[in-house]
């Protein structure tokens, strides 16, 4: 917490001179900002510098303490006063509690630790309606972004929340770039709020900028309140907001590693008239995922880029999916540009574009299935991370989409080409993505609704190996792969591919490959015993 700001007013210098030397008051957390020998100068004073606690002497000339304390706490800026009283001032300090004053302190009575007690109650005081302020004044200015404050509300009965809602107001709203959900079931963890992990505090802020003011809007979005002192032309306003929101892209990703997003509204004189500039930023972010991350626009120059025009998604997915079964892969992907296009061209279509995901989405999974491939969605927590780097964008998740049918239309070349049957392709699928757990051939019958031993048998039928010898090749595939990089210990890579004992392992490893694990992460030579 910054320094607490005193002023000290008492008609008798020497009375002030001996409150300062009384105790050190940077170290305990206050700073004597004002001090003032009569209660009429005290106030002009105070208007200054608005001291967060004033120790007054009650008995003074020309405004004595109690008239002093009536005319600053008129001001409703919750200030505390102390009372400098002495005893035949009792009853009289007494009446000045009465009228908001925090306490009083007998003169005579006054040392380091009775000023230090009354100051620290204070100081725990002041912490308490901070924290109780900020919740409001958070609460106060959503009801406002919202259109839930009255506007006579907002003119007349505000002063705690913003002192003149005459200013010139604009707002720029951050959101966390987040990948888009291209389908169901993936996690993505953004880990603490936006409004916890974005600190204004030591930004650099250009000089027209008054103050800003976070506004938690939802775990991903944040709305910054900017009051510019004075506006000389549009162009200025735009050039200052975008400069400050480059240095809020720049400290969030320094800080956190991630990226933001910021919409930037024209300006309202007046708080009122904030609300309608929000709502359209509000409804225009999530457009951002056509741009891509850590951009920064206009509100009005998204909002004219947007479309709700529908879309016809039929056609293409039917022109795709005669492509799919003669396994034509540059006509599958030109019908993914294709449909891609109506989404973007003329005009950004949000629903669109889940449109054109869904039924991508849907004759993906549909012509796995047919061809005995396993549900793309099942590769979701393994795969998690290296799908979602692409969905930051629109371009992004085209690629992604060619990628995956791409890799689909192999699967199933490969599949004909081997000729294998579907049962056995399911249960090499099956196999490969799995190989890590305790497998059994039992177990995959079981799965797949046949008898292991049969199923086995037409793994080595096809494949020319048992159901034991395919699964082994598989982990010890993976095990290289994974020793390869350096990044794991060998008894690490054992339990990673399905092994409980690194010494079984190492007998297994070195059997398939000729070589110890250890000596293969030395750069040894590995064999080609591997299906």
């Amino acid at each position: 917490m910054e320094a607490i700001s005193v002023m000290l007013v008492d008609d008798e210098r020497l009375a002030i001179e001996d409150l300062r030397n009384l105790i050190r008051w940077d170290e305990y957390g206050f700073e004597i900002v004002a001090e003032a020998t009569n209660g009429k100068k005290a106030l002009g004073l105070y208007e200054k510098y608005f001291p967060q606690i004033v120790i007054v002497d009650i008995r003074m000339p020309v405004m004595d303490g109690l008239e002093f304390s009536r005319r600053l706490l008129s001001h409703g800026r919750h200030t505390k006063i102390i009372l400098l009283t002495a005893y035949k001032d009792f009853e009289y300090a007494k009446q000045a509690i009465e009228i908001g004053v925090s306490n009083y302190i007998l003169k005579h009575d006054i040392n380091e630790q009775s000023l230090l007690s009354e100051l620290n109650k204070i100081k725990k005081e002041l912490e308490t309606e901070k924290r109780r302020h900020g919740v409001l004044r958070q609460q106060f200015l959503k009801e406002v972004l919202e259109g839930r404050t009255p506007d006579e509300w907002i003119r007349y009965e505000n002063k705690d929340y913003i002192e003149n809602p005459k200013e010139n107001f604009a707002l720029l709203l951050v959101h966390l770039d987040v990948p888009y959900p291209v389908m169901d079931g993936f996690v993505h963890i953004t880990g603490n709020p936006i409004d916890e992990r974005l600190d204004l505090t030591g930004l650099i802020l250009p000089e027209s900028i008054y103050y800003m003011e976070k506004i938690s809007i939802d775990h991903e979005t944040l709305a910054i309140l900017v009051s510019i002192k004075k506006i000389y032309s549009q162009r200025e306003v735009r050039e200052t907001l975008y400069q400050t929101a480059c240095h809020i892209q720049k400290k969030f990703r320094q800080q956190w590693g991630d990226t933001v997003s910021i919409v930037m509204t024209s300006t309202s004189c007046g708080i009122e008239g904030i609300s309608p500039l929000y709502q359209k930023a509000l409804n225009v972010i999530r457009y951002s995922v056509f741009a891509g991350r850590e951009k920064i626009f206009r509100h009005q120059e998204l909002f004219d880029r947007i479309s709700h025009s529908p879309i016809n998604v039929e056609p293409g997915l039917g022109r795709m999916s005669k492509s799919l079964k003669s396994v034509e892969i540059n006509l599958v992907e030109a019908e993914i540009e294709n449909l891609f296009m109506l989404a973007t061209f003329p005009g950004w279509n949000y629903f669109g574009l889940k449109k054109v995901c869904s039924g991508l989405l849907y004759l993906l999974e549909n012509y796995r299935q047919n061809n005995a491939l396993a549900s793309i969605s099942a590769d979701v927590p393994n795969r998690n991370d290296e799908w979602t780097d692409c969905w930051y964008s629109v371009d992004g998740i085209k690629c992604w989409f060619k990628e995956e049918f791409a890799k689909a239309l192999k699967s199933v070349m490969d599949i004909k080409a081997n000729g294998y049957s579907k049962k056995v392709q399911k249960a090499i699928n099956y196999i490969e993505k799995h190989y890590s757990d305790d497998l059994t051939a039992e177990r995959l019958g079981e799965l797949f609704e046949i008898n292991g031993i049969y199923l086995s048998q037409l793994l080595k039928k096809e494949t020319g190996y048992t159901f034991l010898e395919y699964l082994t090749n598989c982990r010890i595939k993976a095990a290289k792969d994974l020793l390869a990089t350096g990044k794991y210990k060998v008894y690490e890579v054992a339990e990673m591919v399905g092994y409980k004992t690194s010494q079984y392992f190492s007998q297994v490893f070195r059997k398939v490959t000729g070589i110890n694990p250890l000596d293969f992460m030395e750069g040894g030579e590995n064999d080609e015993n591997e299906h």
